[in-house]
């Protein structure tokens, strides 16, 4: 069920991007991470603030993936990324 809403991330409307981002978001499966911190790194502001604010992580095993983004020029992709890491339930 994962793979559509992740094919999804690339469709050419922003709200058919920005539907499957929060769907993502709600989901535990792992294999979602990937590609939501890719969704972090594009250039789409809308996307970048829903895209960590609701992950449910779990655990640490993405926090090396999630720390660089603390840096990133993008203002939203910083504050999402804090909110992901407020999400991560074990250090």
């Amino acid at each position: 069920m994962i793979e559509p809403l992740i094919k999804s991330l690339n469709d050419p409307e922003l709200p058919v991007r920005v539907a499957a981002l929060h769907a993502l978001s709600a989901s535990t499966d792992d294999r979602r991470i990937p590609p939501l911190l890719r969704m972090l790194k594009t250039n789409c502001p809308r996307c970048a603030r829903g895209g960590g604010s609701d992950w449910k992580t779990g655990d640490a095993k993405f926090l090396s993936d999630i720390l660089p983004l603390l840096k990133d020029s993008k203002f939203e992709v910083r504050v999402t990324a804090i909110a992901a890491l407020g999400n991560i339930k074990k250090f």
